[in-house]
């Protein structure tokens, strides 16, 4: 007996998700400044002993600065049956536009999203070095106002 194909498709509605926005004080520095550093996985030649690296960003402290709204795009998920439901998500590249160029300076690939929980609930804008730049906090309570459909 085959699985049956679940389908997704846009829901047509779309949700505004708040975040404060917190700038990162950050110590330390990546593998890729270790020879300017001069550390101990630094081996002949300039090559970098990733498998002896210790170096890594460590977040100090943060400080609020200020807030986003990002507006995320309804899914259908399991369309025609039983187990239909609705989620909303905005892309990695929409949520850097909406902190540029309050928050953030430059082109919106040099930095990347990292969602260690997978939930959106809180996001760490980083350079594409690993360096974190912004924590983004979703707010709770009004946060989610639902447009369209």
């Amino acid at each position: 007996m085959s699985q049956p194909a679940f389908k997704s498709a846009p829901s047509g509605r779309t949700r505004v998700r708040k975040y404060t926005v917190w700038s990162l004080d950050v110590w330390g520095h990546g593998p890729d400044e270790c020879d300017e550093h001069k550390c101990d996985c630094m081996i002949a030649d300039g090559e970098h002993d990733d498998g002896a690296c210790e170096c890594h960003w460590d977040v100090n402290d943060r400080c609020r600065v200020g807030e986003i709204e990002v507006t995320e795009q309804g899914t259908l998920h399991n369309v025609g049956t039983p187990h239909q439901f609705e989620s909303f998500s905005a892309t990695d590249t929409e949520i850097i536009e909406a902190l540029l160029p309050e928050y953030l300076r430059g082109a919106a690939e040099n930095f990347e999203i990292d969602d260690p929980s997978c939930d959106g609930f809180s996001l760490y804008v980083n350079l594409i070095s690993g360096e974190p730049l912004l924590e983004l906090e979703s707010v709770s309570g009004d946060a989610f106002l639902n447009r369209g459909g």
